[in-house]
């Protein structure tokens, strides 16, 4: 027995560390080198804590942490000098094989066993092929690493008998390519028939619960001369090694039953096998594969197995798998607090609920916020809402976050490669705003918030959609059959119209084969140019990512630098930024940095791509790491037993923990005799929970998300409650009855402020809102709820400036007019910025352009509507197109039959500041603005003919109604002008091709009336909506009409400033006397005796 070779084994990882605190400092040597071990940075933060913490320890020096790689290659310094060969890294080993595949293809003439791996890289596409070769390298890369660690003896028969197969002849070739590398196998076991230089040092590994063959055989050489312990967290203190699981079990039984063994003989076998710990037996299988590794060697060291004196349910559970009773025998268990299981139908809620029971358990115990460890299977998946929850200035516990992927953390990672997707994007508005408004790409081109908001609002005006130019769309629709040679839409169309803009008059646009986009000044010159670098400068910096160039890693390098440093700059003040900056430029070093490949050998940017992403999606970052008084959050990575008075488990559902894996089909190492165990990602995570398991002191708590999909808890849950079910009992009741804690949906539930043991919250506001929601006599809590109510009436306002654009809008939409001026509330559109190309006109612009069809030539108006991107794309741009211009050719045939031509449309500006009546232009007109009492109307009429006012619509009472103070205006301005410019008073409907007499009676009275309507609208929201004045008159159920309107946003009716008011909710009752007084009001303004309004049959 090697008596330098120490194992130390407790169920209490405490108890290990004062044994680690004994064993590093029982040598008095001041300068002895010692190097301790451990599997995790959050392993190592609890060391260094423990250490400082220690009343036993005044100075703790000397100690070296390091990581399992590293002190091997350490340790193998301190060997005789051979002639050593170089570990591969993942990344090199990918990179190699990809090569060696390509150099095999290329062959004319090769062995028979390459067949099959010619054939699944030959595929029509060679885009296809390439990215099968990344994803064979990247898993052969994999699985041969794993080779080199577990299957020594059978690389060793390979190379001895020759390659039976592609796989085996191509590792083979790897190595002999490659003449400095070796395998770990091939490196650490030439060092076990030779001692090592002895040194002043000693060897600590703690917390690696579980180490391959070959690495406990090096550390079994090195103890020889160096001090070796191993310091284990086993869950009993008896021998357990030859425990059996329920699957191995069920292999156990099928055995029996190939081999004809009969009933009886095997139900005799069977009784072996009762008397085990179900649960130790089904988590345990990797601590079991330790204990047979190391069970010769156990015979020095300290194993100190405690039993916990609490009579609580999770003291009991473990007690009982310290001493491998057998789950059979039921036990009463009076505190059964101590395990819970808590069910939450969200994310959000999960964290909530977490939240509210650790505050619980504070308040309770006293806690402090690092007595509490979080753990989830993946912690990034859940940063956002433990973030909104704790990272909040009015809550009182501070929290750390481990394991975070650099891709999802870090700004400056994450923007580039925003940057790097924008090679095979279709260049979209969406996206390329998105990369425009990253700090660090504003930082870099001296980018103002204004300046990526003109950018915005220029991209919507020249109505930019995707592609950086025709060729550019081509090329990624990739088919000749869909070629599109229309350039509206694209990133260059939209950038010469602002160039036009910008340098040309209008009147030269007819000149021009593109629209200028007015509304650019010469002010924003500089900008533009910003812009238009930009958008140039990345098509061409880009372009070796969207094609198919192949360079060598240091062209690579170089690339990737400079492409990062043309369009990104941190904030040198940021030390946060200028870490992840550093980070990030090491990965790209990383390419450099690999030796192995020499200028011929070239590689595809797919292929780096996938490296790349690889290599961010491995960085870890932590978030207030050096916060000590903590709640620890991290990832259910394989030994993290860190021992916390509350081990909580989050994610706990069906098939995310423990994870799936498949099994690749690739694997030699399967059923192979000459591999070592190779521990799967079930045997970690199994494992890793019998770990948590015994780390937690006091509570250890559970929860998984069950939403409408209802997702089902993980096995290890359901192996638990099993568990727990056949070997305790509570008051004669299951306990996956009791220990199972389902949430209701809503925060603010009355079950969280009942006194109820099982539900608690600390949030005041959630409190609030309940006390509110149980109130018996409570108001809708939305603040529009009175929408339709009546209140007081308000001093009219003594001296207006009223436009006509307000007048006509109020007459179409009073709520709109009430939410705009009055409370400042504009609702826009929901797709202002699309990257979708149109393929239909909405009715706006469809209106928009037949109006203009009135005034001016159909060829003019198409022209100019499609140079300013207004028509659809495509096929459905020519069907469009022939609509219109059927439809304009209509109207203009009608229009000619009345006597009116394209010239004799005329335009009236009521202007304050004239007092003459003149022409401005050709058929426009300017009059003095009319003037009644205190009020001043000013605006501009369109739309005018000698023959009266066209409106673009079919004749019906909703649209009379909404033209109520057009026909006034029209009235006046007829008054005002002289006798040569006369207007008919008469309304012309182009659908239904009608003509209705508009004169009315003392149209200024009325006009003053219509005014007074207006600013009561402001003052409150007026129901008299054109689509509901019928069903208000009438007197019929015009809640009902309402609600139907809000359903179909097709419909005229509908509104959608009401249906932001009603959120989804619908009107039950109007207040009848609110109707009433509005009903009096449109008397008042509105001339119901007028014929217009004969079919409402309206009687006051």
């Amino acid at each position: 027995m090697n008596g330098n070779f120490c194992v130390h084994s407790s169920n209490q990882m405490e108890i290990l560390f004062t044994i680690l605190k004994n064993s590093l400092f029982s040598d008095s040597r001041p300068f002895t080198q010692r190097l301790l071990v451990v599997p995790s940075p959050i392993m190592r933060s609890w060391i260094l804590w423990k250490l400082a913490t220690d009343p036993d320890l005044s100075v703790a020096m000397g100690i070296e942490m390091t990581y399992i790689n590293q002190v091997i290659g350490q340790l193998a310094k301190g060997f005789p000098e051979t002639e050593r060969g170089t570990l591969a890294s993942q990344f090199e080993m990918a990179l190699a094989i990809e090569h060696e595949i390509k150099q095999i293809i290329l062959k004319d003439s090769c062995d028979d066993h390459w067949q099959p791996l010619r054939r699944f890289l030959q595929t029509s596409s060679p885009f296809k092929s390439a990215r099968r070769l990344t994803q064979l390298a990247t898993e052969l890369a994999n699985l041969f690493m794993q080779y080199g660690l577990y299957a020594g003896p059978m690389i060793k028969n390979w190379s001895e008998s020759g390659p039976k197969d592609w796989q085996e002849a191509l590792f083979l070739q790897i190595y002999k390519n490659h003449p400095k590398w070796t395998t770990p196998h091939e490196e650490l076991s030439s060092y076990f028939n030779k001692q090592a230089e002895p040194k002043d040092m000693q060897v600590h590994l703690f917390g690696l619960n579980f180490l391959s063959a070959l690495h406990h055989q090096f550390f079994k050489c090195v103890s020889q001369t160096i001090p070796v312990h191993y310091y284990l967290l086993s869950p009993c203190e008896q021998y357990w090694g030859d425990v059996t699981s329920d699957s191995e079990l069920r292999h156990i039984r099928r055995q029996w039953r190939k081999k004809g063994i009969q009933e009886e003989k095997q139900q005799e076998m069977e009784e072996y096998f009762q008397d085990r710990n179900v649960l130790l037996a089904n988590l345990g299988r990797l601590g079991r594969k330790m204990m047979f590794q190391i069970e010769d060697d156990c015979d020095d060291g300290v194993f100190e197995h405690v039993e916990s004196p609490k009579d609580t349910l999770l003291s009991q559970l473990q007690n009982d798998m310290l001493v491998l009773r057998p789950t059979t025998e039921k036990q009463e268990i009076d505190d059964i607090s101590t395990i819970q299981v808590h069910v939450a139908p969200t994310r959000r809620r999960e964290i909530q609920i977490l939240y509210n029971n650790l505050m619980h358990l504070i308040h309770l115990h006293g806690y402090l916020p690092s007595d509490v460890i979080v753990m989830a299977p993946d912690i990034t998946d859940y940063v956002p809402y433990i973030k909104a929850m704790f990272d909040n200035p009015e809550q009182p516990l501070d929290f750390q976050i481990y394991d975070l992927k650099m891709s999802s953390q870090s700004s400056v990672v994450q923007g580039f490669q925003s940057l790097i997707q924008l090679s095979k994007s279709r260049w979209d508005v969406v996206s390329m705003l998105q990369f425009l408004e990253i700090p660090e790409v504003m930082r870099k081109h001296g980018l103002s918030q204004n300046d990526v908001a003109q950018f915005r609002e220029w991209v919507m005006e020249t109505r930019i959609r995707w592609g950086s130019d025709v060729d550019h769309r081509n090329e990624l629709l990739k088919s000749s059959a869909i070629e599109n040679k229309n350039r509206t839409g694209t990133w260059e169309h939209g950038i010469e119209r602002l160039l036009f803009g910008l340098s040309m008059s209008p009147d030269d646009e007819n000149s021009l084969h593109v629209v200028p986009y007015e509304a650019v000044e010469m002010s924003q010159a500089p900008l533009l140019g910003k812009l238009i670098h930009l958008i140039r400068s990345l098509r061409e910096d880009l372009k070796p990512l969207s094609e198919c160039h192949h360079h060598n890693l240091h062209h690579w390098t170089l690339y990737l630098r400079c492409l990062y440093e043309a369009y990104f700059r941190v904030d040198k003040k940021d030390d946060e930024a200028l870490r992840e900056e550093e980070q990030l430029l090491g990965i790209f070093e990383r390419f450099h940095l690999t030796k192995e490949f020499d200028q011929s050998c070239e590689f595809s940017w797919n292929t780096i791509n996938a490296h790349l992403e690889q290599a961010f999606s491995e960085q870890s970052m932590n978030f207030k790491e050096s916060h000590v008084q903590a709640v620890k959050f991290c990832s259910m990575l394989p030994m993290r037993a860190i021992p916390a008075k509350v081990v909580i488990l989050m994610g706990m559902e069906e098939g995310v923990f423990p994870k799936k894996e498949v099994r690749s089909p690739l694997n030699k190492m399967i059923h192979n005799s000459l591999a070592d165990y190779v521990p799967s990602s079930r045997d970690f995570d199994r494992y890793l929970f019998l770990e948590a398991l015994l780390s937690a002191r006091d509570y250890f708590i559970m929860s998984y998300t069950k939403d409408s999909q209802e997702k089902k808890p993980s096995l290890l849950i359901t192996e638990l409650l099993n568990t727990l079910d056949h070997s305790y009992t509570h008051k004669q009741k299951p306990l996956s009855e009791i220990c199972v804690i389902e949430h209701p949906f809503s925060s603010f539930h009355k079950k969280y402020f009942e006194r109820n043991e099982n539900f608690f919250s600390y949030s005041f506001q959630d409190y609030a809102a309940s006390k509110s929601l149980l109130q018996p006599e409570k108001k809708t809590k939305h603040f529009m709820s009175e929408l339709f109510q009546d209140s007081e009436s308000k001093p009219k306002k003594e001296e207006s400036l009223v436009t006509l654009t307000q007048l006509f809008k109020c007459a179409k939409n009073p709520l709109r007019t009430y939410f705009n001026q009055a409370l400042g509330i504009m609702i826009k559109d929901d797709e202002s910025l699309t990257a979708e190309d149109h393929f239909v006109m909405n009715s706006l612009e469809e209106y928009q352009l037949k109006t203009e069809a009135l005034k001016n030539s159909l060829d003019d108006v198409i022209k100019r509507a499609e140079g300013k991107g207004r028509l659809p794309q495509g096929l459905f741009k020519d069907l469009s197109v022939m609509n219109f211009r059927g439809e304009g050719e209509a109207l203009k045939n009608f229009l000619e039959s009345e006597g009116i031509s394209e010239s004799d449309f005329l335009s009236v500006e009521l202007n304050e500041h004239s007092d003459t009546i003149q022409m401005i232009q050709p058929q426009q007109w300017q009059i003095p603005a009319i003037k009644i009492d205190n009020h001043v109307v000013v605006g501009k009429m369109d739309s005018l003919t000698k023959e009266g006012l066209c409106i673009y619509n079919k004749e019906s009472v909703t649209e009379l109604f909404a033209a109520w103070p057009k026909i006034l205006i029209l009235n006046c301005i007829s008054e005002i002008l002289p006798e040569h410019l006369s207007i008919k008073k008469q309304l012309i409907f182009l659908k239904s091709k009608t003509k209705i007499p508009c004169d009315v009676a003392e149209p200024f009275v009325w006009l003053k009336k219509y005014i007074d309507y207006y600013h009561h609208c402001l003052d409150e929201a007026s129901p008299l909506l054109p689509e509901w004045i019928q069903d208000i008159f009438k007197g019929e159920k015009l809640e009902e009409t309402i609600n139907k309107s809000l359903q179909n946003q097709f419909k005229q009716s509908y509104n959608k400033y009401l249906l932001w008011c009603l959120r989804e909710k619908q009107i039950d009752e109007l207040d009848t006397t609110y109707i009433e007084k509005w009903k009096e009001k449109a008397f008042s303004c509105i001339d119901f005796d007028h014929e217009l309004f004969s079919k409402l049959k309206i009687k006051k």
